[in-house]
C-alpha cells in the first residue's frame, strides 16, 4: 500500500521522480500544500535514490494529506475501495464477452465474501438487464452454493437485489426463472406481497406449475393463498391439508408459520389443535419470533383479533436478536400494539407502535406493513381533531399506492369489528 500511496504523491504533484532535485521540489510541494515539513533525504530513500529505510507512520500520514486524505489509514481504506470499484466495472465490462462459467470463475477470484456477493448481484442484474435469461438462469446455477454459503443478510442482500430488478421486468415471464436454483436463491427470499397483482404473483403462478423441491412447493401453495386474500378472491379448501399430508414437520419454522397461516386463512379456528399438527410436540425452551411471523401477517392484514391472541399464548425469545430478525421483532411491535388497541388500552398501544421502526422491515412487506402501521395509528388518533384528519389522509393514500383490493376504505371501518375476523 506504500507503493500506491507513492504513485499517489507524484500523479499529485505532477512530477517525475528522476534525481534529488525532484526530491527537493517535492519537499516544497508538500510543506505548502500541507504546512509539515518532510526533508528530501526522507524523499530519496522512499523513492529509491539512498538505501531504504521504512518510512514512519507519520510521514505516511503527512503523504496522505497531500494527496488529500484524512491519514494513511483512510488512504489504504479508500484505495481498496477504489480498487474493488474497479474490479466490479471491469467485470461488468466483461459480461457480454464473458459465459457464466468465466464470471463466476473471476467472482470466486475476488479477495472477500461481501464483495463476491457484490460481484455476483451485478453480474445478475446485467444479465436481467440484457435479457439474457438462460446465460441467468445458468449463472445462478453456478452461484448458488456459493451465496447460500454465506451469512443470512448476504443471501437477503443478493435475493432483494435481484427480485427486485426482476420486478421491473415488462412481458412473459421466461421459463429460465422456473430453474430450482433461480427460486431457490430469488423467490424464497425476496417475497413481494406488494406485487402480487403483478410479477411476483404471476411468478409464483408459473413456479406452482413446475416441479420443485417439497420445501418450495409448499412456500408457493401458501403464497398463492395469501394472493387470492389481497386479490379478494375466494380462498381454495383444502391446500394446508395437502401439505400437512405430506408431513410439515421437517420444514423450516418460518414455513410452518406459514402452513399454519394458510389453514386458518382456510378456516382452521382451533389453534392448539392446529399447532400441533403442524409442529407435532410443542418446540423445548423460548420461541424464535420468525416462527410465528406469517400468522403475525396475516392477523395484522386481516384484524383477526382471535389468531392474535393465540399467537401471544406462545413465549418467545425477545432478547440477543440477531440483526437480521429485526424485521420480526417490529412486526411483532405491531402485533402487540393491535392486541393492546383492541383491548382499549391505547396508551399501552401507543408505546408499542412508536417502538416499530419501518427501516427495518423487509422491501417486500414494507408497503403493506406501513399500511397496517397508520391503521393502527389512526385508531389511537381518533379524539385528536388536528391529528385524525392528517392520519387518514396519509392512510387513504397508501391504500391507493399499494392497489389491492382487500385494502380499502371499508377495510378501514372494519378493521377492528370482531365479526370481520372470522374470514
Amino acid at each position: 500500500m506504500i507503493e500506491a500511496l507513492k504513485e499517489a504523491v507524484l500523479d499529485k504533484a505532477g512530477i517525475k521522480m528522476q534525481g534529488r532535485g525532484d526530491c527537493e521540489m517535492l519537499s516544497d510541494l508538500i510543506l505548502g500544500q500541507t504546512n509539515e515539513f518532510i526533508s528530501y533525504n526522507t524523499l530519496r530513500r522512499m523513492y529509491g535514490f539512498a538505501p531504504e529505510v521504512k518510512p514512519r507512520v507519520t510521514t505516511l500520514d503527512v503523504l496522505a494529506q497531500f494527496c488529500g486524505y484524512a491519514s494513511f489509514q483512510q488512504f489504504c481504506l479508500q484505495h481498496h475501495r477504489f480498487e474493488r470499484w474497479n474490479r466490479q466495472l471491469d467485470l461488468v465490462h466483461r459480461v457480454e464477452q464473458c459465459s457464466p462459467s468465466q464470471c463466476i470463475k473471476y467472482i470466486q477470484e475476488a479477495p472477500g465474501n461481501l464483495e463476491r456477493v457484490e460481484l455476483a448481484t451485478q453480474i445478475a442484474c446485467a444479465l436481467i438487464d440484457a435479457k439474457r435469461w438462460n446465460h441467468f438462469s445458468e449463472f445462478c446455477q453456478g452461484i448458488h452454493s456459493s451465496i447460500k454459503g454465506q451469512d443470512y443478510m448476504a443471501q437477503l442482500y443478493f435475493g432483494n437485489r435481484i427480485g427486485l430488478r426482476l420486478g421491473n421486468t415488462r412481458g412473459q415471464i421466461s421459463n429460465a426463472l422456473m430453474h430450482p436454483s433461480v427460486v431457490s436463491l430469488i423467490c424464497t427470499i425476496n417475497i413481494n406481497y406488494s406485487s402480487v397483482n403483478g410479477f411476483h404473483g404471476n411468478w409464483w403462478e408459473r413456479i406452482n406449475r413446475t416441479r420443485q423441491n417439497t420445501e418450495i412447493t409448499c412456500l408457493i401453495k401458501c403464497l398463492l393463498q395469501t394472493k387470492r386474500l389481497l386479490l379478494g378472491l375466494p380462498i381454495k379448501r383444502g391446500v394446508g391439508g395437502q401439505i400437512l399430508a405430506n408431513d410439515s414437520k421437517h420444514l423450516h419454522p418460518i414455513l410452518r408459520s406459514r402452513v399454519i397461516a394458510t389453514l386458518w386463512l382456510e378456516g382452521r379456528r382451533d389453534f392448539e389443535q392446529l399447532w400441533e399438527d403442524v409442529h407435532g410436540r410443542q418446540p423445548r425452551g423460548l420461541l424464535k419470533l420468525s416462527s410465528v411471523h406469517e400468522m403475525n401477517m396475516l392477523a395484522l392484514m386481516t384484524g383477526d383479533i382471535s389468531l392474535a391472541q393465540n399467537i401471544m399464548k406462545r413465549s418467545f425469545s425477545m432478547s440477543n436478536i440477531p440483526y437480521y430478525q429485526l424485521h420480526h421483532l417490529n412486526v411483532f411491535f405491531l402485533l402487540q400494539s393491535f392486541i393492546e388497541i383492541a383491548r382499549g388500552r391505547d396508551d399501552i398501544g401507543t408505546k408499542f407502535l412508536l417502538q416499530f421502526d419501518k427501516s427495518q422491515i423487509r422491501i417486500g412487506y414494507k408497503q403493506i406493513l406501513h399500511l397496517v402501521y397508520l391503521r393502527l395509528k389512526l385508531e389511537v388518533t381518533r379524539s385528536d381533531k388536528r391529528l385524525y384528519p392528517k392520519v387518514h389522509s396519509d392512510l387513504s393514500k397508501q391504500i391507493v399506492k399499494v392497489s389491492l383490493p382487500y385494502f380499502s376504505e371499508s377495510w378501514i371501518k372494519t378493521y377492528f369489528n370482531q365479526e370481520k375476523t372470522n374470514l
